[in-house]
């Protein structure tokens, strides 16, 4: 998606919605119910992050926004600035949730589709867009819902403003599918059973989380996986299918990994190898990364029935610990 693309509709195809913070771990929100009726069926992989409960962790008060003009250069800045003023929406604190599915088409990571909710209003950024959109952007509607659209060499992709709460987008045909299924009530991702037993086993489920239908072998045996990491790439090998989620609480994460083996893998075995590979990560980033050992020293793994879970808890010093690593 080119960069004028992103800069009118960033607030929109990355960010997410007004709903239920706080909802009890287990049960899906009413905006989550919603999302995956509208999106895809048959995706290799579907994710939400519930931003409004992200926003109220004190470990991510002092992270810049990736929605701040403040990551935009020069003339783009510019224009995202005079975007918020003409249209009184400010995407750092007015979006709520995003929601995608994305596939693997011939090797390689497909276009993704994105249900956004946030609080805007669409009168007013519709007529923004229609008077301010660059030359490459084209303004339609498709079942009365205004739509912008820009063509590229893989295809025509753009997003469509549902209501004062809603957006979506994707590539054309599946955009135009997303609003038909809002019109006629068609059932997309939600009628999806194997994606959403997966689903359905997160234990964050409104914070935010993670589905992969088919784990991707490649990522486990890609030569990266030496040492310390070597027993995880082994793990990720014996991997099927899993779900991984995270609990936002005002001073720390809860992540919970749900990794189901694939048909010729032990659960034991694969929770055995994944017990051994922390611990000698554990003991490797001890002196370079005491945050990292902190961390890894809480986590526990377990298995149950046919999947193995991990469990870890991540504070502010492991997320500036990880910022530091980072810079440098």
């Amino acid at each position: 998606m080119r960069p004028s693309l992103i800069l009118i509709a960033a607030a929109f195809v990355f960010t997410g919605c007004e709903g239920s913070v706080g909802a009890p771990d287990g049960e899906l929100a009413l905006q989550t119910r919603n999302a995956l009726e509208i999106l895809p069926a048959g995706a290799d992989m579907a994710g939400m992050i519930n931003l409004q409960a992200a926003r109220q962790s004190a470990i991510f008060e002092d992270h810049e926004s990736p929605f701040s003009a403040e990551n935009l250069d020069g003339e783009s800045a510019a224009r995202f600035n005079e975007f918020m003023r003409m249209t009184g929406f400010d995407p750092e604190e007015d979006v709520r949730r995003v929601y995608m599915t994305a596939s693997d088409v011939e090797g390689r990571r497909g276009h993704p589709a994105f249900v956004v909710y946030a609080d805007f209003d669409r009168a007013r950024v519709d007529a923004y867009l229609d008077e301010n959109a660059p030359a490459e952007i084209t303004r339609t509607t498709y079942n009365d819902t205004p739509v912008y659209l820009v063509s590229e060499d893989d295809g025509t992709f753009g997003f469509g403003l549902i209501n004062d709460e809603m957006a979506v987008a994707g590539e054309q045909s599946e955009l135009y599918a997303m609003i038909d299924r809002v019109a006629n009530g068609v059932h997309g991702l939600s009628g999806d059973a194997e994606m959403m037993a997966l689903i359905e086993r997160a234990a964050h489920p409104d914070g935010a989380w993670f589905a992969v239908r088919k784990i991707d072998h490649a990522a486990g045996d890609d030569g990266h996986h030496d040492g310390p990491m070597a027993g995880m790439g082994q793990a990720v090998l014996m991997m099927g299918s899993g779900v991984m989620s995270f609990g936002f609480g005002r001073d720390e994460v809860e992540m919970t990994a749900v990794g189901i083996p694939r048909d010729n893998a032990n659960v034991g075995d694969v929770a055995d190898i994944l017990r051994g590979a922390i611990s000698l990560m554990r003991t490797s980033s001890q002196q370079d990364n005491p945050e990292m050992a902190a961390m890894l020293d809480g986590v526990r793994v377990r298995e149950s029935g046919d999947a193995v879970y991990v469990q870890a808890v991540l504070d502010p010093a492991f997320f500036e610990g990880m910022h530091a690593q980072h810079k440098h």
